[in-house]
């Protein structure tokens, strides 16, 4: 499904990472066991406990020893080659209070990580001693964002969902307050549906191939990869224009801790559609409108010239394809996800972080016997519903999801981070359904039923890629911030052949009579549509402290280009056209065409 170099990339970080594992486990099989490591890793963040900044450049030290390290650009530190035992850390900085940590453990071979919080030193006080054990506890990576929020706002750091299990992000936005999750991957925030719900990767606002809203399926990106969700409900300077009912940002990991693969496989079977049950699909169509459709190829004039009637004959013929679902039996819905990244030292004591991770998901969902009726109030005062349409209906969708998250992040000096992230969704939805019933309102004879089959193709394909930067200079939380991005994406959304039939019927005590009535139930008619959005934005922002205020000012470039092609095809049908019965015979009849309706409509966004 993936094509073009977002394989090729996605492919290549795979054997890159695996690669970079597997070599030194084959070479440890002709060693002895004295060469095998055993030593232990301490890692953590370390910010400031009044705005919740990161500290750049905090002396982080092993009480006893010589070893010791400076945290990053983001406040993060990494003590690598510790003998097993029992440590203390002590962290301090330029005009903030030192901090010790007892009672730090650190094991053969693992990572042990304590995040830190260091208050201003406004007096002169004691050393702050604390144990490990509290330091485990706490979200310090989430103190950031929760202590600079202007808005009503609500994160998920890594560590909870993990406590919580959440495989996915979609998981994890059940954790939220005023969050909920539609059909296990759109997210709702207090109440308001996708469309109202503006979605970011890194800041950067994600695409959708819906035309009606901006839902965002999350069910693509594991948990494992992501540093923290952040929900927030009120609007503020930095957010987009788009922005409405709420925002969901995501935050991937740049530096993975450790290497770490997580592989999972499951599947599931629903009675209602799977194994015994059976699940109405579409038949097979038409990839794209037949090239003898073009409007060329039928001449102007009446239906009753030869020629033209010859003609739409033909386009007919060409769309002699199934239009009544089918009914199929499945195993049931299976599903699979794979992650892995990990942090090299290169050019010294250089970091390099790197993610991917594939997710697939191949489900089955319906129903039988379902009841869809609606009715209308009779008279200004009257308190009782006129009943006007009333069905029995039957529903499938098989639903096919791909996707792909790759990102590498580089850092260029200790005060310098470049980093970049592709992302790949597919997404592919076959719907049918077939509804029979009555319309009272149309009914007058009474004895007419009504019949509805819909065979539909939905195919969504997303690609991201985005670079960002951040830089500091100074030292500590005195320097100056400066953070840029651009990114590029792509959606597309095709739905090929889409095929709508209805009818009517009598059923008679000899035979039961067939026909179509375009006036009351529509005429059968088949629909491609085509969408395709182009999105590109560069940011910029610089953050400046003097003295206990914050400065923050920035900017956002965007331009969005949307193109939407329709061609619709209806068959011609007089009024009570009576028919075998079986719609497939009827496509196949050389009924002509009604009417081929085209509609182009492209549009270009002024940059915001």
């Amino acid at each position: 499904m993936v094509n073009g170099w977002y394989r090729d990339l996605l492919l290549v970080a795979f054997l890159f990472l695996v690669g970079a594992r597997t070599s030194p486990l084959v070479a440890a099989q002709d060693v002895s066991p004295k060469e095998v490591d055993t030593n232990g890793t301490v890692t953590g963040v370390v910010v400031e406990d009044g705005r919740g900044e990161p500290l750049p450049g905090a002396n982080v030290r092993v009480a006893g020893l010589s070893t010791g390290t400076t945290t990053d650009l983001n406040g993060r530190y990494r003590i690598e080659n510790l003998d097993p035992g029992t440590y203390d850390l002590r962290f301090s900085f330029v005009g903030f209070q030192q901090k010790t940590v007892t009672e730090v453990e650190v094991t053969a071979g693992g990572t042990t990580e304590i995040d830190i919080t260091l208050a201003e030193e406004t007096e002169q006080l004691d050393e702050v001693v604390v144990e490990a054990k509290a330091a485990r506890d706490s979200e310090a990576g989430l103190i950031l964002k929760r202590a600079e929020a202007a808005a009503v706002s609500n994160a998920v750091s890594a560590e909870t969902m993990s406590r919580a299990g959440a495989g996915t992000v979609a998981d994890a936005m059940g954790l939220m307050t005023g969050g909920s999750v539609v059909e296990g991957k759109h997210v709702n925030i207090r109440g308001l549906q996708g469309r109202y719900v503006n979605v970011q990767l890194n800041g950067t606002t994600l695409p959708n191939a819906d035309p009606e809203g901006n839902s965002v399926a999350l069910d693509i990106f594991p948990s494992s990869l992501i540093d923290d969700v952040v929900t927030e409900k009120t609007f503020t300077p930095d957010k987009p224009g788009t922005f409405t009912g709420g925002s969901v940002d995501i935050t991937t990991k740049s530096f993975p801790n450790d290497f770490f693969l997580n592989a999972s496989v499951s599947t599931s079977s629903n009675s209602e559609v799977g194994v015994g049950g059976g699940i109405l699909l579409p038949p097979d169509g038409l990839e794209e409108v037949p090239p003898v459709a073009n409007s060329s190829s039928v001449p102007p004039g009446p239906t009753s010239d030869p020629e033209r009637r010859d003609a739409l004959n033909q386009v007919t013929q060409a769309f002699a394809t199934g239009v009544s679902p089918r009914s199929n039996d499945v195993l049931g819905n299976r599903s699979a996800e794979v992650s892995l990244g990990d942090r090299f030292s290169v050019m010294g004591d250089r970091s390099l972080g790197v993610i991917a991770s594939l997710t697939y998901d191949h489900s089955f969902s319906g129903y039988n016997g379902g009841t869809t009726a609606r009715f209308s109030q009779t008279g200004i005062n009257a308190e009782q519903l006129r009943p006007e349409a009333s069905y029995t209906t039957r529903r499938g969708v098989e639903e096919t999801l791909f996707g792909g998250l790759a990102g590498i992040s580089f850092q260029l000096t200790p005060t310098d981070e470049l980093g970049v992230r592709l992302l790949y969704n597919r997404d592919d939805e076959h719907i049918a359904r077939y509804e029979s019933g009555i319309l009272p309102r149309d009914n007058i004879s009474g004895d007419r039923r009504f019949e509805t089959r819909v065979a539909r193709v939905i195919e969504r394909t997303v690609r991201t890629t985005e670079l960002d930067g951040t830089h500091q200079f100074g030292s500590g939380a005195e320097g100056v911030r400066f953070e840029w991005q651009t990114a590029y994406s792509k959606v597309r959304r095709e739905e090929p052949d889409n095929r709508f039939f209805p009818n009517e019927f009598s059923p008679g005590e000899r035979d039961t009579s067939f026909a179509i009535s375009g006036p009351v139930t529509g005429l059968p008619t088949r629909y491609f549509r085509d969408l395709t959005e182009q999105d590109w934005s560069v940011e910029a922002s610089v953050e400046v402290p003097v003295g206990p205020t914050l400065f923050e000012a920035g900017g956002r470039f965007r331009t969005k280009t949307r193109e939407f092609r329709e061609r619709v095809f209806k068959h011609d049908a007089p009024i009570g056209h009576g028919f075998s019965g079986r719609p497939e015979a009827y496509v196949d009849e050389r009924s002509g065409l009604l009417s081929d309706g085209t509609f182009f409509r492209t549009g270009r966004s002024a940059p915001t």
